[in-house]
């Protein structure tokens, strides 16, 4: 083989020789092409790739695709957890609307979005927040819109309606709540001694007190209550009082008999303003000695302390707390104290606190979307059992943070005497009524939509309700700074806090067919008669 390739080597070499004269030159070149050729047969020219660096550039190429692969199936891995968690949050949906009527919370979600979607069209405005499943349901990402208060100045206050200020319920948490999963049923039904109580502080406020009443005699449920009557108040309350004898044991208390002497420090902390200092003084003293009065009883085991215009309700809405709460349904008598001993017992009693802090919404006046809604609940055709008339059922927007203080809970059975009676007036409040309970700092940057247990709905009610009832913060001696502080009520304040009530919150909606169920529709006629009518005294 080789022998014939270098014979057409030779050939080629002696047929280019024939075409040229120059004999030197040609036997010069025949030489160097002999040897170049026997050359390259021993040595080839070095083309630049071998071998083994072919085979290092598939190995390196191997492990790229390989790490190319590894990355893949990552990000599908986190893919299908955040499917799975998606589909768990739609199937946590599903489940809290089938606590009530699943066709009519449908109806409810789409009436609520047509309506509200119809009124951004025609003002050029942003469609109002809505809360699916008929609650504040919100995801771990999803955003509510944010209040348009610009009150930053910090004051402290005390009083349960003059706070402006909003938590911002958005910030990032550094923890996630505890889910509950695989949740046991309550380990037993509520017995006659399980109640609660209540301290009531009122003044014109009937219109409110006839629903708040029957509100919280059928989820706390409320057995036992204080009312302390304002001695200026142009109304009485006691005939509707009387109309809860079966029903709750009520004592009706005079200034005189909570009242003390207002301290000193106390009058230079407000400057001498005898009308706003004893409006505080009088709150804080009647919190004291109506909590030392209950617990003296020994048969009221929890306390609520909150205003005719303020109902407590479970949150519903909070995905980590779904599995208690899907057994605790508002129309279930007893639904608030039920879930708190069930949550208790699921936690083995480390969950169990000495006083709970409950956030407040305040609710302005959109009405909900469609008549239907709104007499979902009441007997149809009922005179006295009219939707319209009742602010759990008539007023579902909130605003979408929380109010600044809130009130308590108190679990008055874990409470020994003495820390009562060691309650000193002028270093408490209306918002922290021991030192038992959370401090405010406590509670910045909380999520209240995941986290807490029990809310506040404060309604500001119509425009004639709110303003019935008179505020001392508005007198004369009040100096204009001090207007500032306090928030007194008045027209203005009203329609700004009405306007940041956008967000869609039905989570107190639907008790009424359950305390029907419970008492009998004549006596819930008779306890219920003159709900939202302003200045009712019969």
């Amino acid at each position: 083989m080789q022998d014939r390739s270098y014979r057409r080597h030779q050939a080629q070499i002696n047929n280019n020789s024939n075409n040229s004269n120059d004999t030197p030159q040609l036997e010069h070149e025949q030489i160097r092409h002999i040897s170049s050729w026997r050359d390259n047969r021993k040595h080839p020219p070095h083309t630049g790739v071998s071998i083994k660096g072919l085979r290092y550039a598939v190995a390196v190429l191997g492990l790229m695709v390989a790490c190319l692969q590894a990355k893949s199936m990552v990000s599908l891995y986190h893919l299908s957890n955040a499917n799975d968690r998606n589909k768990k949050n739609s199937r946590v949906d599903a489940g809290r609307q089938l606590q009530f009527d699943p066709a009519s919370i449908r109806m409810d979600i789409a009436a609520q979005v047509e309506a509200q979607l119809l009124e951004a069209n025609n003002n050029g405005q942003e469609a109002l927040a809505i809360v699916q499943g008929g609650e504040e349901e919100l995801g771990e990402d999803d955003e509510i819109p944010m209040s348009n208060n610009n009150n930053t100045n910090g004051t402290f206050v005390e009083d349960d309606d003059e706070v402006e200020e909003s938590e911002d319920e958005d910030e990032e948490e550094e923890d996630e709540p505890v889910h509950f999963v695989n949740v046991p049923p309550p380990p037993r039904n509520l017995t006659s001694k399980d109640i609660f109580g209540a301290c009531l502080l009122i003044k014109d406020d009937n219109h409110w007190l006839i629903e708040w009443l029957a509100y919280h005699y059928h989820v706390l449920p409320l057995r036992y209550l204080i009312v302390a009557v304002d001695p200026t108040s142009k109304t009485t309350p006691q005939h509707i009082l009387d109309r809860w004898l079966f029903h709750i044991k009520i004592q009706v208390w005079k200034d005189d008999d909570f009242v003390t002497r207002i301290p000193k420090f106390m009058r230079k902390l407000y400057h001498n303003n005898t009308q706003v200092l004893f409006h505080r003084h009088r709150q804080n003293s009647f919190y004291i000695k109506c909590m030392q009065e209950l617990k003296r009883k020994g048969k009221v085991p929890w306390v609520q302390l909150t205003d005719t215009d303020e109902f407590t309700a479970l949150n519903y809405a909070s995905g980590p707390l779904y599995n208690l709460t899907k057994y605790h349904p508002i129309q279930t008598p007893g639904s608030i104290l039920s879930f708190l001993l069930h949550h208790q017992y699921v936690t083995n009693g480390t969950a169990s606190s000495k006083c709970i802090y409950m956030p407040r919404y305040i609710f302005g006046t959109h009405d909900t979307p469609r008549k239907g809604l709104v007499n979902r609940n009441v007997p149809k055709n009922n005179p006295i059992l009219r939707g319209h008339d009742f602010v759990t059922q008539r007023f579902m927007f909130r605003q979408p943070t929380s109010m600044n203080n809130g009130k308590n809970l108190v679990h008055l059975e874990a409470i020994p005497m003495h820390i009562l009676q060691q309650a000193q007036l002028g270093r408490m409040n209306v918002h922290r009524v021991s030192n038992t309970c959370p401090t405010q700092e406590s509670f910045q940057g909380v999520n209240h939509v995941k986290r807490t247990m029990i809310k506040i709905h404060h309604y500001l009610g119509t425009q004639e309700q709110y303003l019935f009832r008179s505020d001392p913060r508005t007198k004369n001696n009040t100096m204009s700074q001090e207007k500032v502080a306090f928030n007194p009520r008045g027209l203005e304040r009203y329609q700004r806090l009405d306007r940041e009530a956008v967000y869609s919150d039905s989570g107190a909606r639907g008790w009424i067919s359950g305390f029907i169920q419970d008492v009998g529709l004549p006596t819930a006629e008779y306890l219920l008669k003159g709900v939202g009518q302003v200045g009712v005294e019969k």
